[in-house]
């Protein structure tokens, strides 16, 4: 009696990569999916240019769409994901993001309101600090940045008392 060798089935290629370029499959788990050795998942993977190292965990997925989505702090990509900002700082490191930084005085980085205050309206920066909240250096030092210094006129002094001649 004449032994027949089982012919091993040849995988379907188009299956195999469909599974390689979904960030949820790596090659082990194709390899146990389609009972093939892993070192042929690594064969069609090289003859195919699909790039195995990018593989993603889908919240780490979700945590990456969100920051890059727009300006969003820690803060508030950690609040969307439903995850803790510690994870958040841990995707940021590992795939070298930068979260948007919180800003801490929207009034002052609102040109047309500051201009509006300091070159048309002739405010000081001592009232102008105050309705923001901050201290009158920074106010003077966003002018500064803003170059709005020559375009502000000095406001007359108010003199108390008697004045000299």
């Amino acid at each position: 009696m004449a032994r027949s060798k089982k012919k091993a089935k040849k995988p379907n290629v188009d299956r195999v990569l469909e599974d390689l370029k979904d960030e949820r499959y790596t090659p082990q788990d194709i390899a146990k999916k389609y009972n093939i050795p892993v070192k042929k998942v690594y064969d069609i993977s090289s003859r195919h240019n699909v790039n195995l190292h990018k593989k993603v965990k889908p919240k780490h997925r979700e945590i990456i769409n969100t920051l890059e989505s727009g300006e969003v702090t820690l803060k508030e990509a950690a609040q969307r994901c439903n995850v803790s900002q510690s994870v958040v700082e841990y995707v940021c490191q590992k795939y070298n993001l930068t979260p948007a930084r919180p800003v801490r005085y929207p009034l002052l980085r609102d040109n047309d309101w500051l201009y509006n205050k300091l070159v048309e309206e002739q405010r000081t920066y001592r009232e102008v600090a105050e309705m923001i909240g901050c201290t009158y250096q920074r106010v003077q030092q966003r002018t500064c940045e803003m170059g709005w210094q020559k375009k502000r006129r000095r406001r007359k002094r108010q003199y108390r008392g008697k004045r000299r001649r």
